[in-house]
């Protein structure tokens, strides 16, 4: 018994000693922060793992019956850490079939933020939105359990395509020149959706030889409804995922430029005004009576 337990103190000292080494020669040879981040990781599962398997080995003659050993230490683990056990499904879940990565922007159970780490008990998040009303980061982090991988839909925002379509509306009014101002919209959203445009159609290509995806429009477009007050103009467009705000910001001023330099442009808004039936009504719904069409002049005889 104390020569197994010598044997596997000398096993854990040269695992660590052996991964920290392979740590320090491969991380001098990496330039950003999440290659390192990944090199750390794996290496202390591989070296987990190698442990693992040497204990394994080591205290094995120890155990007369293997399997009724195990047997009986399985089900005490699965009844006794089954949110510890869900926590290691979902991070093998992640590690597999990598639903998202270190960079990547994703939401879980209506909670976003950009991933900075990956353990296999929980995931890490540089959380965004929330209070900021926008896609920007708060500052705060945010430790979401692996469990919530298996339970929860998972929203990634940046794995291949890393572009979301966002939306705006305004509201003109009814006697202004809404199509002008369709136009213009359209305009200063064409502006900044050249500076993107490469890019979008390369990822999309890229998409599309992995997927079944279809895009008839890529560019921006105007939708035009009617609302209480005026004539409502949404604007849809492609933004990259971290630049949403500040594309929306840069779209938005434009237009409000554009819009104050159009004498037939006028932004709506929610009025109150008073109407009296009896006075402005139709006739058959109690109005004033209709007034008698003018009558022409008598036509003289001459």
């Amino acid at each position: 018994m104390i020569e197994n337990a010598l044997w596997t103190c000398a096993a854990a000292a040269a695992v660590y000693i052996l991964t920290r080494a392979v740590q320090r020669a491969l991380i001098s040879r990496s330039v950003s922060i999440e290659a390192r981040h990944k090199i750390r990781l794996t290496t202390v599962w591989i070296g987990i793992l190698v442990f693992a398997v040497a204990t394994a080995f080591i205290w094995a003659s120890q155990v007369q019956d293997v399997g009724m050993f195990l047997g009986i230490v399985g089900a005490g683990i699965a009844l006794s850490l089954q949110e510890t056990l869900l926590c290691i499904a979902g991070w093998l879940l992640v590690v597999v079939r990598r639903p998202f990565d270190i960079g990547d922007r994703i939401e879980v159970d209506g909670r976003a933020g950009d991933v900075i780490g990956i353990s296999v008990f929980q995931t890490t998040l540089l959380e965004v939105g929330d209070w900021t009303k926008t896609d920007q980061s708060t500052g705060r982090m945010l430790i979401i359990p692996n469990s919530m991988v298996l339970r929860h839909s998972i929203y990634n925002y940046s794995k291949g395509f890393p572009f979301v379509w966002s939306e705006f509306s305004t509201v003109v009014t009814f006697e202004s020149d809404w199509e002008l101002a369709k136009v213009l919209m359209l305009e200063k959203a064409e502006t900044e959706a050249e500076k993107i445009e490469d890019q979008v159609k390369r990822h999309i290509q890229q998409m599309q030889s992995r997927y079944a995806i279809h895009y008839e429009q890529l560019g921006p477009i105007v939708y035009t409804g009617i609302a209480a007050h005026g004539v409502e103009l949404t604007l849809r467009y492609l933004s990259p995922v971290r630049m949403r705000r500040a594309i929306t910001h840069r779209i938005s001023e434009n237009i409000l430029r554009a819009f104050l330099g159009h004498p037939r442009i006028d932004f709506a808004y929610p009025t109150t005004r008073i109407y009296r039936n009896t006075e402005e009504g139709k006739p058959a719904i109690g109005g004033p009576p209709a007034e008698d069409p003018p009558q022409p002049p008598p036509r003289v005889m001459e």
